[in-house]
């Protein structure tokens, strides 16, 4: 009966953005990356990295992808630049539309 909240965590408070956090001489998303990388740097880095190559071997173009993802060609160039981590519904509606998996098991650090 009633209302129900569900109070999620509270985010972390990342300094930069996840490109940041790419040691010198260094690339997003392949690394390597500091130490004091929080590990959502991890997830999004294999994510990015997922998208950008099924992007690529598809020969769809980022806009066309981010068309069929429903989402601004913007947000795509984002995560792929690792300006941005992807929301969890960006990674479904990904995932869905593209028919990939982009969630990494066990990201390597």
């Amino acid at each position: 009966r009633g209302w129900h909240c569900v109070c999620m965590a509270r985010r972390f408070s990342m300094q930069g953005e996840p490109r940041s956090y790419v040691k010198a001489g260094g690339s997003w998303p392949e690394g390597p990356f500091r130490k004091d990388a929080p590990v959502a740097v991890f997830y999004g880095a294999e994510i990015s990295r997922k998208l950008a190559l099924h992007i690529s071997e598809s020969d769809m173009t980022k806009l066309a992808a981010a068309a069929r993802i429903g989402i601004a060609r913007t947000t795509l160039y984002d995560v792929l630049s690792g300006v941005s981590l992807p929301d969890i519904h960006t990674v479904i509606s990904a995932e869905h539309a593209l028919g990939v998996r982009l969630w990494p098991d066990v990201p390597q650090p």
